[in-house]
């Protein structure tokens, strides 16, 4: 699921490539000035890398005439809400057009005890994601899946939320990603956009 959405996000940043030169956080700051969007990566371990490539490598090869840097970690899992705090500070530092944030929730749903929890701290999230999309960024985020199949070890079972619970906090998501683009809107910047994960 994950692929096909960094597929769509490949093409539509290497669409503006000119380059063949990928950049990497160590030149992000070059004094030849880049065409393409300035691309941040925020999440967990997916955008991190377990398990397959680097969000980081990926667009930076898919868009070499972009500065792209990321913030992802493996480790967000342990306290999602200041990683998430410090991944938003080192994005708005970067200045980016384009922010991606396709697992960064996930924690969120999955790391918290209680209903109340999850919805506070996918609100604090989606809050951080705010100060991001008002300092002129687009933010694609990707909504929660139910998730049933993960090893225990990775993924306790008892931490897994009810259908129900998932359903409320998708539909949470959306709201803070206001109405559907239609093709009309698409030229209007910045953009919320949602990966619909949870239905796939």
């Amino acid at each position: 699921m994950k692929r096909c959405a960094l597929a769509l996000l490949l093409a539509w940043a290497g669409c503006h490539s000119r380059s063949a030169v990928a950049p990497t956080p160590a030149t992000r700051d070059a004094a030849v000035a880049k065409s393409g969007p300035r691309i941040f990566i925020v999440g967990a371990s997916v955008s991190a890398g377990m398990g397959g490539l680097p969000f980081l490598d990926a667009f930076a090869a898919a868009a070499p005439q972009s500065d792209v840097a990321s913030a992802a970690s493996i480790f967000l899992f342990r306290d999602p809400m200041r990683a998430t705090r410090e991944q938003a500070a080192a994005a708005l530092a970067f200045k980016p057009s384009l922010v991606i944030a396709l697992d960064l929730l996930f924690w969120h749903a999955y790391g918290s005890a209680t209903q109340a929890q999850r919805r506070d701290a996918i609100a604090h999230a989606l809050h951080q994601l705010d100060s991001l999309h008002a300092a002129g960024a687009t933010v694609v985020v990707g909504n929660l899946p139910h998730i049933v199949t993960a090893s225990p070890y990775l993924l306790d079972p008892a931490s897994v939320p009810p259908v129900e619970e998932l359903a409320e906090l998708n539909r949470q998501i959306e709201a803070w990603a206001g109405p559907a683009r239609t093709s009309e809107r698409m030229d209007a910047k910045p953009l919320k956009l949602v990966a619909p994960f949870a239905s796939w």
